[in-house]
């Protein structure tokens, strides 16, 4: 957790004391702060964050307070840049105090519908543009792939929601796109429709199972791949811990 004084005290380690009551970078240079998940302070009992407004303060008034001699120090060339998410999962309301000193850029989440157009796009290209061609039954499982894709995409940004105690639930597109590039770089020796699923089940596997892989909700026994985009339970007989992919040279 976050505290003024840990903030301050980063902030003029960070930068150079030009004069007793003045800081800033070194001189012909410009400072700038970035704050990662600025809203994620917990407010005190009557609502009060410190570090929150020690920002503001920053921000608003240029300068923060020396602990020590109680003097204001100025802060000049130095410019703040901060990002959070909605509130929710540890993370809290922004005050307006902070808020009026920033120009605010909102970045909502990608659609399932436009996930759906993007990865349709790249894997039933790829499965389609393979030489020799792929059999009918291996294209046809294009588009349930991709939305299963986009399924467990979905459910897992929603279960497993960054806290202050699991800040390494920070699921976001990358992991969907690390699932379809990993099938894009394997062979193109597809023998059934149960062996292009069994891939998709291995990478999955690799980038959500590990993702949260000290959660109870995580079963490592499952049988079976049933997602319902999927025109048929496809029965694997390996545990997801037993799905093994690999590159060896020839």
């Amino acid at each position: 957790q976050s505290s003024a004084k840990g903030i301050q005290e980063v902030l003029e380690g960070r930068l150079t004391h030009r004069r007793s009551n003045l800081i800033g970078p070194s001189v012909g240079k410009q400072g700038i702060v970035f704050i990662n998940d600025m809203n994620t302070p917990t407010p005190e009992i009557y609502f009060a964050q410190p570090p929150i407004e020690l920002i503001r303060q920053c921000v608003a008034q240029f300068g923060v307070y020396d602990r020590k001699k109680l003097t204001f120090i100025c802060l000049t060339d130095t410019v703040f840049i901060a990002a959070c998410g909605p509130p929710g999962g540890g993370r809290h309301e922004v005050t307006r105090r902070l808020t009026r000193s920033f120009p605010t850029n909102g970045m909502p989440q990608v659609g399932a519908a436009a996930m759906t157009t993007i990865y349709s796009f790249i894997i039933v290209s790829f499965l389609s543009n393979q030489k020799p061609s792929l059999p009918a039954t291996l294209q046809e499982l294009a588009q349930p792939l991709v939305d299963a894709t986009v399924e467990i995409y979905q459910e897992t940004y929603c279960t497993f929601l960054p806290t202050p105690s699991k800040s390494h639930y920070t699921f976001n597109l990358r992991d969907a796109s690390s699932l379809v590039s990993g099938m894009l770089h394997s062979s193109y020796d597809y023998k059934s429709s149960l062996k292009l699923v069994k891939l998709w089940a291995h990478e999955g596997c690799l980038v959500f199972r590990a993702g949260a892989w000290n959660d109870a909700i995580v079963i490592d026994d499952k049988d079976d791949i049933d997602m319902p985009p999927l025109s048929e339970p496809f029965d694997i007989e390996e545990k997801p811990n037993q799905l093994v992919f690999a590159d060896f040279p020839d």
